[in-house]
């Protein structure tokens, strides 16, 4: 024991603990008893004094092993030696004690078995069973170790605020054993953070760890800790006895009444006076009366302050002295059992020791309230499913090291699979991590999507809350960096992103980029949004419950298998998925999303959650009836029969035989009482859903009809539709119903929403209502509450409205409604809502469901609504893939439609569906006519001098006009005729780069032209970078300054209109803005095009857009390892996305990166190859041989580069202006190497061309292309032989592309200028510009051209041992 400890007799600590509680109960000065501090005194001397008792029984049980082990040291001799069994003077005396009697009996008959007193070996061999116990009992006189006197009391002297928990240990005087009693430092600080308990939390109770003295030794024969190995049950059932009579002292001092001595005395003899038991006669009443004693103290148990729980323990202590066929079930069978009771008191107070001080009066309220006493199941504990916490725990560490991860829980309805997930989430929480969750029901399947979604939107909010300033300033500026200008379609998506960022507004997204989403394009959105939020130290756990309930067509789950797959590995993601097994079969998308998880690489784990095991069950039951559950075995068994182990069942079952009065509580003996013989003959069903019905039937009419009426709208209810209903007549008593649900727990109510307490319980509910009549209430309780809300702004509640109309309708019995307008137009407005957020599905079943409430003639007396029905039925099926859905949809409106402007939008889609079906010119074909409709006069054909004339007379036009008179022409209103001509003008122009490329001067044209005569829109923006574009290749033109200033003005349109479009990224920074700008900025600016192409659901631009960002980024000279990293993970969403034009051009990059970085050894796909340059695809054609020709140029290829790029230039189309310059450049420094072997005309033009291309070049972009000039100069002066002009010439192309960030050039020009200096002979200058290259191509990542100039350096230092 500690130096600083106190300690006190057993008897002095009882007294003190009396005279405490006789103080505390004195009424103060003014004649007040302060009822608060008298409860607190007597929750903490009860828990005092339960850690006593829990001390003494394991001081006890220590001291039986210890006597065992002596014994078993001695031998038998110790029979002859009364001396070596006096320990410390606890030999059991034979004076007036039959038993001492009895044994001397028992050792008479060993010894005569043996024939002498001095035993031999086979003596020891011969003795039995009886006469060993009988030795080992001899060994300790139970009645000299139990009592007051053979105790004391360790506490602490350190002065703390609450006392209660101030005991550090106990001590027995003889034999001597002490005993340290110990909490978990864990524990001290979680509860209190300081290593102090408060009084606050002295119902958290004592996790108690023992540390006894003298240790037991380490035997192999028995079980050290087992003192019955070494004991007969009479034996034990003395020392249970006589702990039993000192705990009714220990526990006297509770009540300065005698109400709690009295049931005590009459059993134990207690003399109060003196506090010392009289215990003779007590031993020597007979079995008759022993039991009368016992009768009475039960009798009595009712009437005492103490415990129910102590009470009963103490009666099971005492009744261990009965005869055994009179002693009850529940007396303890040994001192371990009576210690693991004590413990489970001191781990939880609040519900054992604490019980008559706090529930007996609740439990009296209620039976005079409702005349049944309520079972109060603790939803708080999680029983038997430790291994499956910890899978899930395990799995979530996994994750929180970077790297997503999914868990599937199946099993029964009712088998604990939510409550399982629920007691992680704290845990997800207390380390930094983020929980959404959803639960799907049956009735809102139709609307999984956008649940999903939902979830994501209140994690913006979650974000909000979780992070500091700091950090929300951290997330904000990453979400810009990402999403750039394209943050509107996050926010279009995500409303509450808003709250991150309260200073900075984002503006409304254009209708036509929301309009544009689809479900890849949500996807991506969500994807990128998951890599900025979720990290390792941010994980982010989505749990989503009751999966078989998810939509049909699986969409929901796909989205999470693309944020799970993301290729980019940026996100954090922890999903967990619960789902019922028994209820679907192997072709669920829950099966399908395991299965492509496992394809992707994706670590997923599942588990199945069967029944509780009997152990366990009993477990959970002793709680909920506050018992000890060794008492409740019997009980325990009975229910795991009848309900396999179910937690929901056996809840479920527990209280119907509440209900039932065969199980209930006894306020008399302030414990439950149940009927064994009832409860086992109780003929049950399997399924709980009886109970549920059996309970409700027993409600309330309003009770029942407020349930089956909430059960319509699913798992949960907005308490703003609860407020319609109140407000009808036809539920005027439905809020009484709702109290008295949610009264009985079949409903929990919260600030915002009434939810059912279990999804059985809805189900239950649902089947009050008649199956035969349950699609008409649906649809009545539909149109009542569309009745009812007539001109309200609805928002959430109108899909709950529309959803109960829909499923009164989805029956096949039943009828057709009659034609309303007014609900087909709301159908139209909540089909809208469903679209805006992205949920194309739900809104495609609105739109459908729509049209049974139109009569056949709706397209003559309803025109507009069915104009507009069947635009958005085109969209969204569209969107959803239904493309025959979509067309039908078109030629609808096509077919009816008056006019050409009611036709424009389905037209639209139309060339859109067209487009993603590879048919440009049929799409170009509808343009043609829609904009011929509009009064265009398109030309099938135009020649070059037509087209030239055309682009002269705009350009002079636009030259006529500043930059401020640009920018400040008018903007052309939505509802002019000519807004509809530039929008199918706009796309006509991307159909002609497909398609008609020699129309596209026309076309960008006439953009232009009406613009500048008309005003501008949103759809000019297109047309003017696309002339921008057409300037910079027409060799007519070749206006580089005025397209690269008309490219300008229209990205400053773009930023005014908001415009969120891939073109215009792929068109101004991919041909235009490359003459002027940073190639290393245009390719950022690029890959923003591809983002935002996916986002908005133009994946063919997004994937246009991702060529040109590696093509810009190889050029420009970005990491290559960084470089690879991009093309990777653009090859993988081709083939999620199945485009394959761009998977061929990405792969011929691949190919090239690869190749830089290790000549392909270690970065290879492995995949191999057809030959590209075969293509009939010119485009293609001309790729592979750029590519090739690059190849070959960095391995030192010089005749294969030659040849590659002979074959590329012929091939060179208008547009790739870029590649053209690039692979002069290479060409021209390549001919050098050609010249040195064959010094020919041809060889020579090479090279001054490329200067010449150059040049020109770098008057427009000297960041870009002056670094090539003078590289190209250097070799060309190193060649003729001047010297120092060449030497000069290197520099300046160093510094140029050090100062241009082109480190691979930078590189290579110090890689020609150590060769240069190397033919001049000055070796050390030479290899000082060897290792510059090689720290450059060191940064490039080019381990290939380290290895280069590696081997260079070599012959430097052979050739230097040479000379030395």
């Amino acid at each position: 024991m500690a130096q600083h400890d106190n300690i006190t007799s057993l008897r002095s600590w009882i007294d003190n603990e009396s005279s405490l509680q006789f103080h505390i109960h004195r009424q103060n000065g003014n004649g007040i008893v302060d009822e608060k501090q008298q409860y607190q005194s007597k929750k903490e001397s009860l828990l005092r004094s339960a850690t006593v008792a829990y001390g003494i029984v394991e001081l006890v049980n220590r001291a039986r092993i210890l006597a065992d082990e002596k014994t078993v040291e001695r031998g038998i001799r110790g029979y002859q030696n009364q001396e070596m069994m006096a320990v410390g003077g606890f030999l059991r005396r034979d004076d007036n004690d039959s038993r001492a009697e009895s044994f001397d009996g028992q050792k008479k008959n060993i010894v005569a078995n043996s024939h002498a007193r001095n035993f031999t070996q086979s003596a020891k061999n011969e003795t039995d069973e009886v006469g060993t116990h009988a030795t080992r009992s001899h060994f300790l006189d139970p009645k000299m170790v139990c009592r007051c006197d053979n105790f004391q009391v360790v506490t602490s002297k350190k002065q703390i605020k609450s006392k209660w928990n101030n005991i550090r240990g106990m001590k027995m005087i003889s034999p001597e054993v002490s005993l340290r009693l110990e909490e978990p430092a864990r524990l001290l600080d979680a509860f209190c953070g300081e290593g102090e308990y408060s009084s606050e939390n002295l119902n958290l109770g004592r996790y108690l760890e023992t540390s006894i003295d003298p240790p037991l030794q380490v035997r192999n024969d028995e079980t050290v800790d087992d003192p019955a190995a070494g004991f007969s049950q009479d034996d034990t059932n003395e020392f249970c006895n006589e702990i039993g009579v000192m705990f009714c002292e220990l526990f006297s001092h509770m009540n300065s009444s005698e109400n709690i001595i009295q049931p005590f005395s009459r059993i134990v003899s207690i003399d109060i006076t003196s506090g010392k038991s009289s215990s003779e006669p007590a031993r020597k009443k007979s079995p008759q009366a022993n039991a009368s004693l016992s009768s009475k103290y039960s009798k009595n148990r009712a009437d005492s302050s103490l415990p129910c729980s102590l009470c009963t323990l103490i009666k099971n202590l005492l009744d261990c002295r009965l005869p055994r066929h009179t002693r009850p079930d529940d007396a303890y069978s040994s001192l371990r059992e009576c210690s693991a009771d004590l413990h489970l008191i001191l781990r939880d107070p609040e519900h054992f020791l604490f019980d008559n001080l706090d529930s007996v009066m609740e439990y009296t309220t209620a039976t005079e309230l409702s005349g049944t006493i309520p079972l109060r199941i603790r939803e708080d504990v999680l029983y038997g499913r430790e291994k499956e916490v910890n899978m899930i725990i395990e799995t979530f560490c996994r994750v929180s090291a970077g790297k997503s991860e999914a868990l599937f829980i199946g099993g029964y309805s009712g088998s604990g699979k939510t409550a399982v997930v629920k007691s992680v989430q704290p845990r997800v929480t207390a380390v930094g991590g983020y929980v959404i969750s959803h639960k799907f029901d049956a009735i809102s399947r139709g609307r999984s999507m956008s649940e999903v979604i939902s979830i994501f939107n209140d994690l913006c909010l979650l974000i909000r809350d979780r992070n500091s300033a700091k950090e929300l300033f951290e997330i904000v500026s990453k979400l810009i960096e990402v999403f750039g200008g394209n943050l509107s379609v996050l926010a279009s998506l995500l409303p509450n992103i808003q709250a991150l960022m309260p200073q900075f507004k984002i503006p409304s997204a254009a209708k036509e980029s929301v309009d544009q989403m689809n479900f890849n394009s949500v996807c991506f959105t969500l994807q990128l949004f998951m890599r900025v939020v979720s990290s390792g130290y941010r994980p982010l756990m989505i749990f989503l419950d009751d999966l078989q309930w998810a939509d049909g067509d699986g969409k929901c789950l796909d989205l999470i298998y693309s944020l799970l797959s993301d290729t980019a590995k940026g996100s954090c993601i922890f999903f967990v998925g619960s789902y019922r097994d028994n209820e679907i079969n192997q072709e669920h998308a829950v099966f399908t999303l395991m299965a492509e998880l496992d394809l992707c690489g994706v670590p997923s784990t599942t588990m199945r959650l069967a029944g509780l095991n009997e152990c366990d069950l009993n477990a959970m039951l002793a709680d909920s009836i506050r018992a000890f559950p060794r008492t409740t075995k019997s009980l325990s068994r009975i229910v795991y029969q009848k309900t396999n182990g179910n937690p929901y069942f056996v809840k479920a079952f527990l209280k119907s035989l509440v209900d039932r009065h065969i199980l209930n509580y006894s306020l008399r003996e302030r414990r439950w009482v149940w009927d064994l013989r009832r409860i086992s003959s109780e003929d049950i069903t399997t399924n709980v859903l009886y109970f549920l019905s059996q309970r409700m039937s027993a409600l309330t009419e309003s009770a029942q009809t407020a349930l089956k009426v909430l059960s319509c709208f699913g798992i949960k209810v907005r308490k703003s539709i609860v407020s319609h209903l109140i407000a009808t007549s036809r539920y005027p008593d439905f809020q009484a119903g709702l109290d008295d649900a949610n009264e009985e727990r079949l409903l929990e109510k919260s600030s915002l929403e009434y939810r059912f307490a279990h999804d059985r319980v809805r189900e239950a509910s649902h089947n009050i209502i008649p199956v035969d009549i349950r699609a008409q209430f649906h649809f009545d309780l539909g149109i009542l509450l569309f009745s009812t809300t007539r001109g309200q702004e609805l928002g959430e509640d109108a899909f709950a409205i529309a959803d109960l109309i829909n499923r009164g309708m989805q029956s096949p019995s039943s009828k057709l409604p009659a034609p309303n307008e007014d609900i087909a137009d709301f159908f139209v407005l909540v089909a809208t809502k469903a679209l805006e957020r992205a949920d194309h599905v739900a809104g495609l079943s609105y739109l459908k469901l729509t049209r049974l409430f139109l009569p056949q003639d709706h397209w003559l007396n309803h025109y507009y609504l069915s104009i507009r029905l069947y635009c958005l039925l085109a969209n969204a099926a569209y969107s959803c893939g239904r493309l025959d859905d979509a067309n039908d949809a078109i030629q609808n409106v096509l077919k009816e439609g008056q006019s050409i402007e009611d036709k424009l939008d389905v037209y639209y889609v139309l060339v859109t569906l067209l487009m993603s079906s590879k048919r440009a010119e049929d799409a170009y074909s509808v343009c043609h006519e829609v904009l011929s409709q509009l009064d265009e006069n398109i030309p099938a054909s135009c020649d070059a001098q037509e087209l030239a004339a055309l682009l002269r007379k705009t350009n002079n036009v636009l030259n006529t006009m500043s930059d401020s008179e640009l920018l400040g022409m008018k903007n052309m209103d939505s509802s002019d005729r000519l807004y509809s001509v530039l929008r199918f003008y706009s796309i006509m122009v991307v159909v002609a780069f497909f398609s008609k490329p020699q129309m596209m001067p026309f076309l960008t044209s006439r953009i232009v032209q009406i613009s500048i005569a008309h005003g501008v829109c949103k759809h000019s923006v297109r047309g003017f970078v696309q002339y921008a574009a057409v300037l910079c290749s027409c060799k007519a033109m070749k206006d580089i300054p005025g397209a690269c200033r008309i490219g300008r003005m229209a990205m400053a349109f773009a930023k005014q209109f908001n415009l969120s479009d891939p073109h215009i990224y792929y068109g101004y920074f991919g041909f235009v803005a490359c003459h002027t700008e940073p190639l290393q900025a245009c390719a950022d600016m690029i890959r923003q095009g591809f983002i935002i192409g996916m986002q908005v659901g133009d994946i063919s631009t997004a994937f246009f857009n991702a060529i040109q960002h590696i093509r810009t980024a190889l050029i420009g000279g970005e990491n290559l390892a960084s470089l690879l990293k991009e093309t990777d993970y653009y090859l993988k969403l081709t083939d999620l996305y199945a485009h394959t034009l761009p998977k061929q051009y990405l792969k011929i990059f691949r190919e090239t990166i690869s190749v830089l970085i290790d000549k392909g050894e270690s970065t290879s796909s492995g995949e191999v190859m057809e030959n590209p340059t075969t293509t009939n695809i010119a485009n293609i054609s001309e790729a592979a041989a750029f590519h090739k020709s690059i190849q070959s140029f960095w391995l030192g290829h010089a005749e294969r580069c030659h040849h590659y790029t002979e074959k590329m230039l012929p091939l060179k189309n208008e547009t790739g202006w870029l590649k053209g310059v690039i692979v002069l450049f290479y060409h021209g420094l390549n001919s050098f190497k050609l010249l040195k072997k064959s010094n020919t005309n041809r060889n020579r033009k090479i090279s001054k061309n490329a200067i010449t291309v150059l040049e020109a070049a770098a008057e427009h972009s000297k960041w870009n292309y002056q670094n090539k000039v003078q590289l190209l100069e250097a070799e060309l002066l190193s060649f003729e032989g001047r010297k120092q002009q060449a030497q000069n010439s290197y520099t300046a192309a160093i510094e140029a592309s050090r100062a241009s960030k082109f480190i691979h050039e930078q590189g290579l020009a110090c890689e020609l200028a150590a060769f240069h200096y190397e033919t001049c002979g000055n070796a050390c200058k030479a290899c000082d510009f060897f290792n510059q290259a090689k720290s450059c191509y060191n940064q490039w990542g080019s381990k290939m051209k380290v290895e280069f100039i590696d081997r260079q350096l070599a012959r430097f230092q052979i050739s230097s041992k040479s000379d030395s």
